[in-house]
């Protein structure tokens, strides 16, 4: 019996349902070759799985070791072999990324406590990495964390497997240490008395005091990292059970260059490369925090002399990611100092004292951890995890390991693991990340090779490893089934799928065998009219096998027609839909389907389609499904069923109206409604053919082109505002009126005064046009969401009202912005826009997303200009910085402008706001939108009355805010000059037009 050490025993206490500590090694072999035949042993992996269960070895360490009294460890006597190995064939042709669906799966789930912490999955059916090559298998070995740590798993690989191609072991994967009997002392791990565990633990107090005295003077280090600076990010969020495994390889080589040219170790070099890569998911989502990321990153503790291949013997290093600095350069400097700096520190500590000094350090974090209070409050980011690994190629009984995958775990708060290994010549990187929080973690591992020009990794491994493919996105309207991977005839035969029809017949002739036979062989059942029938049921079996001979012919006859209607090559799609479409309006989607029975290639296809031709088939039966956009709720189910006439052929025209071929063609409609403002892309369309005589079906994939469709706002209600006309000096004429003193010479109308015999002005319009600017806050605070007010919602938006509930600030502002737009074009002002709070990281990167401008125009397109250059426009997880637009806004705009600014400020940002706001005014007229949350203008408002004590002070509390919030206003008007608003977002539309008028009226 061995005593938990401190490691292990917070991993057992740490895992939970949503939490599984499961580590695991994803070994992807290559069948090897029959020296017989000089072919792929098809035969190997029965083979192995075979001697896996006929083998009667017992487990070895560590596959033998079973959790006792929740803190030890103890020897195994119960084996059995059912709850820990698997024989999986995945359904072929499979990729790889069906085998990483596969390994999500298992490694989310939880293993018994009561048996030995570990699983073996054999894995089959995995096609070969390049046509033609040799078909590969997997190997799953799955490892409680508490069991062993990456060095550990690591040296377990190098002892299960072998540096020979010819070398044969008939022992299992859980016996394999048996073959190493001579070494078990340096394989077994080292047990210390209680009494040196004391020793250690009271020596290391003085040490540990000093280290944490040193610590404190170096806070203003910058390469001191402490458990304080980790940002708010997307990465830390309260996670679930599910995990999504994606993984990819890289040149080893080129990681060693670089470390080289700078300098540094190749572990600086990989988590600059993960920096980089992490910088840029986090552009593309919008969320790249301020702050640089932390990363915790595993050390191991082990001594030189120790060879154990179990336990957990770790401790960890902050380091600065620098995702905050666009220069990879910079980074790498960075990155490099961090680590440095923890390498020093722990350098100066023996292991216990590590292991003390890292509890005190990190003892915030793991009481974090264990209550899962504050999910997003972390003293790290993420892990990043190194795993030494071996150089030299390894087999196992013949077949080549390519690639070694290291699986990991994910902590409460922590959505993304990245661990990697070096095998070989390569550096297998494997990222775990809880799918349910996280999108598209795939995304990480694309990036890598393409972090920077200057750190640029070639990925020399085929893309088939990555876990999901990102889909291109094209303009195209027409589109068609793009090339399939080459598939055996057995393989195609398989897409053929019965249908209930077929199988009810199937039923019907067993059941009538069956019955018949009991008949016969049971002489009628001893009734002697059914035993005089004998004769009879002969007759009746023969003519029921001649009947299954038919079906089986019908069948072929049924199949071969089924072949010749569901080939990809003759099926065209092509969408209609508008190009803008306004949201929480009915939209339909119109869908083209086209039939081309010439446009088939092979004999074979030839052949089928003169059969079809010969028996007069009329019609098709269709099931289609659509990959519609996000932004669209579906009114109507999936799928839709179709028949298509092949009564009569016609030309068939493509978008620009050229007859492309000849067939027949559908025409699908199917309605849906917007939800969301945005541009959304149409995925791949799929047909479900059945086959003339209803006896099969055949799933094809019709389209992978993405249409892009935007679906924006409309503007919300005619305003019914006429355009104001002042008489003035304008250029525009009026009318006519009696000579006024003041009036300028020009005015004189000379015609008609010799006319009316009294002098006569002309009267003109006055030029009142000016250039109206929006200032729009695009940051966090812009994303919140409340109910709407029930009766200004009615007479906006009528029946709409429900809808519109779900709209955030920003969306709501939008739709004001789009209103007073029109208004104002309608009185010929100009219209422009700018964003702020927007742009990700310094906005000069290639990767972040920019401030949107627009410069002031009108005319009769400016509303929609406006509604397609807003239509993507997203509120941010950034704050706002309002110096910096105010900055940006007089650096574009130079002539004097109303400059209109919507924001939802807190009171942290007052002075910033003030003095952000005086730079604005020396140039333009401002008027000042402040949003507030509806339910603190009714509390404040009185609209609901406090009942109790706690109503009172909350009552209390909010109009305290409230004053707050006036006086800032009140602030803004003494010292700019600014028409400030405050209102609710869902009454800015009649108040931000209210504020127009009357600016323009004066």
């Amino acid at each position: 019996m061995r005593l938990f050490n401190p490691v292990d025993l917070v991993l057992t206490i740490l895992e939970s349902r949503v939490q599984p500590m499961n580590v695991g090694g994803l070994y992807l072999f290559e069948v090897p070759v029959d020296k017989a035949t000089g072919q792929a042993d098809t035969a190997f992996i029965q083979k192995l799985a075979k001697q896996f269960l006929n083998s009667k070895m017992p487990p070895s360490y560590p596959f033998n070791q079973v959790v006792e009294h929740f803190m030890f460890w103890q020897k195994d006597e119960g084996f059995e072999l059912f709850q820990h190995f698997r024989h999986i064939a995945l359904p072929q042709p499979a990729t790889v990324r069906e085998l990483l669906h596969y390994i999500s799966l298992e490694h989310s789930r939880l293993m018994n406590k009561s048996k030995p912490l570990w699983e073996c999955h054999i894995i089959e059916g995995i096609a070969p990495e390049v046509e033609g090559g040799l078909p590969r298998f997997a190997l799953y070995l799955k490892f409680h964390h508490s069991l062993l740590d990456g060095i550990a798993g690591m040296r377990l690989t190098k002892k299960m497997f072998s540096e020979s191609p010819t070398e044969i072991s008939h022992l299992p994967i859980w016996s394999t240490i048996t073959r190493h009997r001579s070494k078990l002392d340096e394989i077994l791990p080292i047990d210390k008395p209680v009494k040196t565990i004391i020793k250690e633990q009271l020596s290391s107090i003085k040490p540990v005091f000093n280290e944490l005295t040193h610590s404190i003077t170096e806070l203003t280090n910058p390469n001191f990292i402490s458990t304080l600076q980790a940002p708010r990010s997307i990465l830390n969020q309260r996670i679930t059970a599910s995990r999504r495994i994606s993984v990819e390889s890289y040149k080893f080589s080129r990681f060693q260059k670089l470390a080289t040219e700078f300098a540094v170790s190749s572990n600086d070099i990989v988590l600059a490369v993960c920096a980089g890569a992490l910088r840029n998911y986090l552009l593309e989502n919008n969320a790249l925090p301020k702050k640089p990321l932390i990363a915790f990153v595993p050390i191991s503790l082990r001594a030189k002399d120790d060879g154990s291949i179990a336990g957990n013997q770790v401790s960890f290093l902050l380091a600065n990611l620098a995702t905050h600095l666009k220069d990879p350069k910079k980074r790498i400097k960075t990155i490099s100092g961090s680590m440095n700096n923890g390498k020093k520190r722990f350098g100066r500590m023996s292991q216990a004292e590590v292991i003390n000094y890292s509890a005190i350090t990190y003892s915030w974090a793991g009481l974090n951890l264990f209550a899962g209070l504050f999910p997003k409050i972390q003293a790290f980011n993420l892990i990043i995890s190194n795993v030494t690994g071996t150089r030299k190629p390894l087999y196992w009984n013949g077949a080549e390991l390519k690639a070694v995958y290291p699986a990991s775990v994910l902590l409460s708060g922590q959505a993304m693991n990245i661990t990697l290994t070096n095998y070989d010549d390569m550096m297998d990187f494997c990222i775990t990340a809880c799918d349910d929080v996280l999108p598209h973690s795939q995304r990480v591992l694309e990036l890598i090779a393409c972090v920077t020009p200057v750190i640029k990794i070639k990925n020399t491994r085929n893309n088939k490893y990555m876990n999901h493919a990102i889909p291109q996105t094209s303009q195209t309207t027409m589109t068609t089934t793009s090339n399939q991977p080459a598939i055996s005839r057995w393989q195609r035969f398989c897409q053929y799928q019965p249908t209930q029809k077929l199988v009810k017949l199937v039923l019907y002739w067993w059941l009538a065998v069956v019955a018949i036979t009991a008949v016969q062989v049971s002489d009628g059942f001893g009734v002697s009219g059914l035993a005089s029938l004998s004769d009879l049921m002969g007759l009746l079996l023969v003519g029921c096998q001649l009947l299954l001979a038919g079906l089986a012919l019908f069948c072929l006859l049924d199949l071969l027609l089924l072949r010749a209607i569901s080939q990809s090559d003759s099926y065209r799609l092509q969408r209609e839909y508008p190009s803008n479409v306004a949201i929480f309006h009915p939209l339909d989607i119109t869908v083209l389907l086209s039939f081309l029975p010439n446009n088939l290639s092979s004999l074979s296809q030839k052949w089928s389609q003169t059969l079809l031709n010969s028996l007069s088939i009329q019609h098709i039966y269709l099931e289609f499904y659509d990959d519609y956009p996000q932004q669209l709720k579906l009114e109507q189910s999936m799928p839709i069923n179709i028949t298509m006439e092949l009564a009569e052929s016609t030309p068939l025209y493509d978008d620009d109206g050229n007859e492309f071929a000849t067939g027949y063609s559908k025409q699908i409609r199917y309605p849906t409604q917007p939800i969301a403002r945005g541009t959304g892309y149409f995925g791949a369309g799929s047909l479900r053919v059945t086959s003339p005589f209803g006896l099969f079906r055949r799933q094809l994939q019709i389209s992978q082109a993405t249409d892009k469709a935007s679906a924006v706002f409309e503007k919300s209600f005619d305003a019914g505002i006429q355009t104001i006309k002042e008489q003035g000096q304008g250029s525009e004429f009026l009318k006519l009126r009696e000579y006024a003193v003041g009036d300028s010479m020009r005015q004189i109308d000379w015609k008609a005064t010799s006319r009316q015999g009294r002098i006569m002005s002309k009267s003109y319009e006055e030029e009142n046009d000016q250039d109206v600017v929006f200032l729009l806050d695009c940051s966090e605070q812009m994303r919140h969401k409340e109910s709407a007010d029930e009766s200004l919602h009615d007479h906006l938006y009528g029946e709409q009202q429900n809808q519109q509930q779900g709209l955030s600030y920003f969306d709501k502002v939008l739709n004001a912005v789009l209103l007073l737009s029109y208004v104002a074009n309608k009185q010929g002002d100009r219209v422009g826009l700018m964003t702020f709070g927007r742009a990700s990281g310094d906005g000069n990167g290639k990767q972040a997303i920019e401030e949107k401008f627009l410069a002031p125009q009108k005319g009769v397109s400016l509303i929609r200009h406006l509604l397609n250059e807003t239509a993507d426009i997203m509120p941010t997880m950034q704050t706002s910085d309002y110096f910096k637009a105010s900055e940006a806004l007089r650096k574009s705009i130079k002539k004097r402008s109303l400059v209109i600014v919507i924001t939802n400020t807190r009171q942290e940002a007052s002075d910033e706001l003030v003095q952000a706001m005086q730079l604005l005014s020396r140039q333009h007229q401002l008027v000042f939108a402040n949003l507030s949350e509806q339910s603190v203008d009714d509390v404040v408002n009185q609209r609901q009355i406090p009942m109790g004590m706690d109503d009172s002070l909350l009552y209390h509390s909010l109009n305290s805010y409230q004053q707050t919030r006036n006086k800032l206003h009140k602030l803004l008007t003494q010292k700019t000059g600014a028409m400030c608003l405050a209102t609710t977002a869902n009454k800015l539309p009649l108040v931000l037009t209210e504020a127009y008028l009357s600016v323009k009226n004066h």
